[in-house]
C-alpha cells in the first residue's frame, strides 16, 4: 500500500481519519508537517476538531512538537483544544510529560485563561489540577484568568479560581478588580443578568472576607498553601499557632487537616521548625490503622505546617462535652471498642520505641468509618533503647501520671528542668486510663482542686460505672497503679481475656452501631462531619453587612418588604428581627436607582470611620472619594449607627 499524500495526511488530521494517518506516519511520515499556508501542524488540525485518535497517534511519535505554536494567532494545540471545549483532547494533552500547560499565545492567554473566558469549568479545574498558572496577565487588556471569567459573568468559573487562590488585587490594564469589574457590572446589568452578576460579585467578597478572617487567624497572607490546600475552616487555636480544615484542591472531594506553627515572641523561627520537623518526623515513623497519618510537611512563609489526614467526626474531647450537654453518653461497647483500638495503636508506638506524652480526648480523632486514632504528637518523644528514659516534664495535668506529677511543686508547674525519676512508655498508659475514666463517666477521674495529693497520695483510684464489665475496670486499675513498675504495658492489656474476645469480635461484627451513633449525634458537637466546602462553612459565620444592606434596596427596588440590617447578623440568630427605617431605605434606593449612588463602597468606609471614631469632617473627605453626594451619606451613616447601637 503506497503512502498516503501530504494532502491526504493533512485532511485526515483535520477529518479524524486515524487509520489513513497511521499510515501515513508508518510510512516514516512527519508528525509536526503543516498545511499549505504554514500556519497549522497535523496536531493543531486535530486538536481543533476534537479528533482524540489522531491526537493520541500523533504524541505516540517521539518527535511529535507538542507545544508548537501555530503561525496564525500562536496557539499550542492544547490551547485550541481547551478554545474548541474539546475535554478529552486537553485532558490526554496534559498527560504528555513535555506539555507545557503555561505557555501563551501572541496576546499573552493560557489554556486557562481560554477556559476562564469561555467559562469551561471541567477544562479549567482540569488545568488547575494539573498546576496551571492563576497570575498571569494577557498582554490585551492586562487580564488574569480571575478577571476573564468576571468580564464574561461565568460565576461558576470564579468560584473555581477563587477556591484555588485567585488574587483579588490584581489590576487590568484599565486599573480595575475583579471587584471593581463585577460592581460595575451589577450596576449596569440587565434584568435577565442580575442575578448572575450579583452572585458573582457576592463570591468575590465573600472570598475577600474569608482571606481576611484567614489571615487574622493563621497568620497566612493566602489561603490556599503550597497551590494545594485551600483552608475551609479554622477548628483550633492556642499557644502553637492553629489548626484548620482544608482541601486538596488537587484531588476533589479529599480533605485535610493542617496544622500551622507560628513563631512566638519568646521563640525564634528557626525553634519553631526544629519543633516541627521533630513532630513531623515522629509521625512519619508511625504507620498504623490507629494513629493519624502525616501527608506531608512544608514551610509557608515564616510559618512550619504539617499536613495531616482529615478525621471526619472529629475529636473525642468535643463529643464528650457535646453529649455531656445533652446528659447523653457514649454506649457501652462503643467505648470499649475504642479503647481497644487506642491500645492497639498504643502498642504499636511503644513498639516503636515512641511514647506520646499527651494521650488524653483531645488528641483522639474519630474516622469517618467509626474508628478511633491518635493524633497530635507535639510531645512525642523517640526513646533509643530499653534502658532509655524520657526526663523532662511533658504533657496534660489531668492526664499526668504520678513519676511527672510527683515532680511539680504545689502551684502544679516544673521545679527543675530534668524530673528526679525518668519515666518510660507507661505514662501513656496511665493517660490512657484516664481518657477510658472520662469516656465512660463523661467526668475528669480526678478533682482539679485536689489534683497532685489524689495522683501520687493512696487515695482511692477511680473506678467504672456498674453497667461496664468487670474485667475492664480490672484494667483500668492496672493502667492506674501508682507504682510505674506495678503498672501494666500495652501488650500486658491487650493479652487479657477481654481483650482478645472483643477483638476477636471487632474483626466478625466491625463497628457499624458506633457509627449509626455516631451520626445520629453528630449535630451536637462542634467541627464534625458536616464540613463539606468553604460555602459551607461561610454560612454559619457571620455575614457581611453589605450583604444585607444589599438585598434590603433591592427588596425597595422590587417593592417587597426590606428584612432586617445588621452588620454583625448571623444566620443563626434569631434574635434578629427588627427592621431599620424604611423611609431612610426608600431614599437611598431612589438614589442608587437613579443617581448610581455608590453603595457599597461608602457603606464600607462608613462602618470603618465611624467604629474609629474618625471626626466628620474627615469622613465627609473620605466619601468624597466616590461621590458629591453628602445627603446620602450621612444618611447611610444614619443606618450604620443604628445599626451598632443595636448591637
Amino acid at each position: 500500500m503506497s503512502r498516503p499524500t501530504l494532502d491526504q495526511a493533512l485532511e485526515a488530521a483535520r477529518t479524524g481519519n486515524a487509520e489513513k494517518l497511521c499510515q501515513y506516519l508508518d510510512a516514516g511520515g512527519d508528525a509536526n508537517l503543516r498545511d499549505g499556508s504554514g500556519q497549522l501542524t497535523l496536531l493543531h488540525l486535530a486538536a481543533m476538531g476534537g479528533h482524540l485518535q489522531v491526537v493520541v497517534e500523533l504524541t505516540r511519535c517521539s518527535d511529535c512538537r507538542i507545544n508548537e505554536p501555530s503561525g496564525r494567532n500562536g496557539d499550542t494545540a492544547l490551547i485550541m483544544s481547551v478554545k474548541s471545549g474539546h475535554e478529552a483532547v486537553a485532558k490526554h494533552l496534559l498527560l504528555q510529560s513535555s506539555c507545557d500547560l503555561n505557555l501563551r499565545n501572541r496576546a499573552g492567554f493560557t489554556a486557562l485563561m481560554k477556559a476562564a473566558k469561555r467559562g469551561a469549568t471541567s477544562l479549567a479545574l482540569l488545568l488547575l489540577q494539573h498546576g496551571a498558572e492563576l497570575e498571569v496577565a494577557s498582554q490585551r487588556g492586562g487580564h488574569t484568568a480571575l478577571t476573564l471569567a468576571v468580564s464574561n459573568k461565568r460565576p461558576k468559573t470564579v468560584d473555581q479560581l477563587l477556591d484555588f487562590g485567585a488574587s483579588l488585587t490584581h489590576r487590568t490594564a484599565s486599573g480595575k478588580t475583579a471587584e471593581d469589574i463585577a460592581y460595575d457590572q451589577r450596576s449596569s446589568a440587565e434584568p435577565g443578568e442580575r442575578s448572575k452578576c450579583d452572585r458573582i460579585y457576592r463570591a468575590l467578597l465573600d472570598e475577600r472576607e474569608h482571606r481576611e478572617e484567614v489571615k487574622r487567624d493563621t497568620g497566612l497572607s493566602n489561603d490556599v498553601l503550597n497551590g494545594q490546600y485551600k483552608v475551609i475552616e479554622i477548628i483550633g487555636k492556642g499557644t502553637f499557632g492553629c489548626a484548620f480544615v482544608a482541601q486538596n484542591l488537587r484531588c476533589q472531594d479529599a480533605k485535610a487537616v493542617v496544622k500551622v506553627m507560628r513563631p512566638q515572641p519568646n521563640r525564634r523561627t528557626i525553634e519553631i521548625q526544629r519543633d516541627g520537623i521533630h513532630e513531623a518526623k515522629i509521625m512519619l515513623m508511625a504507620d498504623h490503622p490507629q494513629v493519624v497519618r502525616i501527608m506531608q510537611y512544608l514551610k509557608v512563609e515564616k510559618n512550619f505546617c504539617i499536613v495531616m489526614e482529615f478525621c471526619e467526626f472529629g475529636d473525642l474531647d468535643a463529643w464528650i462535652n457535646g453529649l455531656d450537654r445533652k446528659h447523653k453518653k457514649f454506649p457501652v461497647d462503643t467505648v470499649i471498642r475504642w479503647f481497644l483500638q487506642l491500645l492497639l495503636g498504643l502498642d504499636y508506638l511503644h513498639g516503636n520505641k515512641i511514647i506520646h506524652r499527651d494521650i488524653k480526648p483531645k488528641n483522639i480523632f474519630l474516622k469517618q468509618d467509626a474508628t478511633a486514632k491518635i493524633g497530635d504528637f507535639g510531645f512525642a518523644r523517640r526513646l533509643l533503647g530499653e534502658g532509655d528514659y524520657a526526663s523532662t516534664v511533658a504533657g496534660t495535668l489531668m492526664y499526668m501520671c504520678p513519676e511527672i506529677m510527683s515532680n511539680l511543686n504545689g502551684t502544679l508547674t516544673a521545679t527543675v528542668d530534668v524530673p528526679v525519676e525518668g519515666y518510660d512508655s507507661k505514662c501513656d498508659v496511665w493517660s490512657l486510663g484516664c481518657t477510658l475514666f472520662e469516656m465512660s463517666t463523661m467526668r475528669l477521674p480526678f478533682d482539679p482542686n485536689k489534683l497532685k495529693e489524689q495522683v501520687c497520695g493512696d487515695s482511692p483510684l477511680p473506678r467504672l460505672p456498674k453497667e461496664y464489665p468487670i474485667e475492664l475496670d480490672t484494667l483500668l486499675t492496672s493502667m492506674l497503679a501508682r507504682e510505674r513498675k506495678k503498672r501494666a504495658s500495652c501488650s500486658q492489656l491487650l493479652d487479657s481475656q477481654l481483650a482478645r474476645d472483643r477483638l476477636q469480635d471487632m474483626k466478625v461484627n466491625g463497628c457499624a452501631d458506633d457509627l449509626r451513633f455516631l451520626q445520629s449525634n453528630a449535630h451536637l458537637v462542634k467541627h464534625c462531619a458536616g464540613i463539606t466546602s468553604k460555602k459551607t462553612a461561610a454560612a454559619t459565620r457571620t455575614r457581611g453587612c453589605i450583604h444585607r444592606l444589599m438585598e434590603a434596596v433591592d427588596s425597595v427596588l422590587n417593592n417587597r418588604q426590606p428584612p432586617a440590617i445588621s452588620p454583625n447578623y448571623n444566620l443563626q440568630d434569631d434574635s434578629i428581627s427588627d427592621t431599620v427605617p424604611d423611609s431612610i431605605i426608600e431614599a437611598l434606593a431612589e438614589r442608587v436607582k437613579w443617581s448610581g449612588f455608590p453603595l457599597e463602597q461608602v457603606y464600607r468606609r462608613s462602618v470603618v470611620n465611624l467604629g474609629s471614631d474618625v471626626p466628620p469632617e474627615e469622613r465627609r473627605k473620605d466619601y468624597a472619594r466616590f461621590t458629591d453626594d453628602m445627603e446620602a451619606c450621612e444618611q447611610l451613616e444614619t443606618l450604620v449607627v443604628c445599626e451598632m447601637t443595636r448591637q
